[in-house]
Formats: C-alpha cells, structure tokens, sequence
C-alpha cells in the first residue's frame, strides 16, 4: 500500500505545480482570444481595416483547426527558437494551448451569438439601448447561456 502513495505524490505534486495552473491559464487566455476572434468575425462594418481583420482571423481558425495540437507544440517549442525566439516550455505549452482553446472557443462563441434571434436586437434598439449596450446587457447573457455546455466540455 505505500508504494502506491509514493508513487501517488510525484503525480500529485505535478498536477498541483503544473497541470492544473497550466490548464486555467490556457482556457482563461483561450477563451479571451476566442471572444475577440468571434467579434471580429460577426463584425458586419464595410471598412478596409475591418476586412483585413476578418480575413486574418478567419486564417488563424483556419489553420489552427486544421493543424493538430502536437504540431502547434512543436512549432511554438522547437520552431521559434531556430527564428531567434526561446521561451521556457511552460510558456510554450501555455501559448500553444490558448492558440488552440480561442480557435475552437472563437466558432462556439461566433455561433452562440449569431443563434440569438435578430429580434433581441431590435428589442434593445426599441429602447434606446446603443449596440455595445445592446450587446452587453442582452445579446451576451443569452449567448452565454447557450455556448456554456460546449465551453465547459
């Protein structure tokens, strides 16, 4: 029976050091890139500047949904160091992990909100809300409530 709990705490103090920090970090960064890449994308302004955003977020959820995580890891921990660029590996995992959470996270997000009726919207305008407040006060809570079973998974 001991030789399983000494064989138990290395794990543990692996999970606790670095697993679980590495996993909230990750989702925390993920999920605040997913968000941006989302809005950028749902963004309907007509503008170069605006364009050009959207074309490059639809590349970045392009190729990170279209590569696998253990390339992306490679990339990021043995690729950028041969540009110059040497991160502690800790970081790498972080950078490599949240690239990949907001990618996914981004189409989740992006859906959610688009499956909120248009007359949620108009609802919010009627009474004088601005878009942002519009946005904040009735599309996301909504949006929220729909995207959070596939976020939590």
């Amino acid at each position: 029976m001991s030789s399983y709990i000494e064989a138990f705490i290395p794990m543990l103090k692996g999970a606790i050091l670095y697993t679980i920090p590495l996993s909230v970090i990750s989702f925390i960064c993920g999920i605040a890139i997913g968000v941006i890449v989302a809005l950028i994308r749902i963004n309907h302004s007509k503008n170069a500047i605006s364009n050009l955003l959207k074309l490059l977020s639809q590349f970045y959820v392009s190729i990170i949904r279209g590569t696998p995580l253990l390339v992306q890891l490679f990339i990021i921990f043995y690729g950028l160091p041969n540009i110059g660029v040497t991160l502690n590996p800790f970081i790498s995992a972080i950078i490599a992990f949240s690239l990949s959470i907001g990618a996914y996270s981004s189409e989740t997000i992006r859906a959610s909100i688009l499956a909120v009726p248009k007359g949620q919207w108009e609802a919010g305008w009627s009474i004088g809300l601005t878009n942002s407040d519009t946005f904040i006060k009735i599309i996301a809570p909504q949006a929220l409530k729909i995207a959070l079973p596939t976020l939590s998974n």
